[in-house]
């Protein structure tokens, strides 16, 4: 991993360089030093690898779906991190819904969006 792919990586789950260096015990500037031409050491590389390949969705190429393992990450996401999410106004009005059809239709929706990068 480059310095370059890093900062992509990073960008892709919109996280600035002290968010990402929090998640991984390192310091703004470590982070700001890898992207920047810095050498990354061969100890932290199985450590950011590992990071990113369990914090991106990938989308199935053939139907541009999540796949079901995908899928999973996600509702165990949410489960895990309910308490957090309810401070987003989207996901406390998906809560917030009374009927299951719009819950799932504003979960879609999100996703969705999430997924097309808006």
């Amino acid at each position: 991993m480059t310095g370059e792919e890093l900062k992509q990586n990073r960008k892709k789950l919109n996280l600035s360089q002290e968010e990402l260096g929090k998640k991984l015990g390192l310091s703004k500037n470590t982070i700001y030093n890898y992207e920047n031409g810095g050498v990354i050491p061969k100890s932290k590389l199985p450590v950011l690898i590992n990071f990113f390949k369990q914090n991106t969705l990938t989308v199935s190429d053939t139907q541009g779906q999540l796949s079901e393992k995908d899928a999973l990450k996600v509702i165990e996401t949410i489960y895990l991190h309910e308490e957090e999410l309810m401070k987003y106004e989207n996901f406390a009005i998906w809560v917030a819904s009374k009927r299951a059809e719009e819950k799932n239709e504003t979960l879609k929706k999100l996703l969705k969006n999430k997924l097309e990068g808006h």
